[in-house]
C-alpha cells in the first residue's frame, strides 16, 4: 500500500501550489481595478493545476480505497433496495441470545495466533543468537 503513498503526498502538494497560484495575484496586489494579462495568467494556471491535481488525488484514492477491501481493511457499504425491505427469518436469535459464533471466530483465528506465534519464537532465537555472537 505504499506505492499509494507518494502519488498522494505528490498530488496534496501539487493541490497547494495550484491554490498559491490562485491567491497571489491577490496577495500581491496585481489585482488591484481591471485584471492584467499577469493576473488572468495565474488565476487561470491555477485553475488548471487544481483541477488536475483533484482528479489525480480523486483517482488514486480510489485505487487505496479498492486496494483496501481486497485486502480487508474496509468493508464495502452495502447499499438497501428502498422497494424491497428486508425480511425477518424466524430463526434469527433474539437481541440478547448469546450465539455459538464465538467458537467459529476461536477457529478462524487459532491459525493465525499460531502463526504469530511461531514468528515471534523465530524472531526472538534470531535475537538471541545475534547477541550471542556479538559477545
Amino acid at each position: 500500500m505504499s506505492k499509494y503513498l507518494w502519488p498522494i503526498a505528490t498530488l496534496t502538494v501539487v493541490l497547494l501550489a495550484g491554490v498559491a497560484l490562485l491567491l497571489w495575484p491577490f496577495a500581491l496586489g496585481m489585482a488591484h481595478g481591471p485584471w492584467s494579462k499577469a493576473v488572468y495568467s495565474d488565476v487561470w494556471s491555477g485553475v488548471g493545476v487544481v483541477v488536475i491535481a483533484l482528479l489525480g488525488l480523486g483517482s488514486w484514492l480510489m485505487a487505496l480505497r479498492q486496494e483496501m477491501r481486497k485486502r480487508g481493511l474496509i468493508q464495502a457499504i452495502e447499499t438497501k433496495s428502498a422497494s424491497r425491505p428486508k425480511a425477518v427469518s424466524q430463526s434469527s436469535p433474539a437481541p440478547g441470545a448469546v450465539s455459538d459464533s464465538g467458537a467459529d471466530l476461536d477457529s478462524l483465528l487459532k491459525p493465525l495466533a499460531e502463526s504469530v506465534l511461531r514468528d515471534l519464537t523465530r524472531q526472538l532465537q534470531n535475537k538471541e543468537e545475534r547477541r550471542r555472537e556479538g559477545v
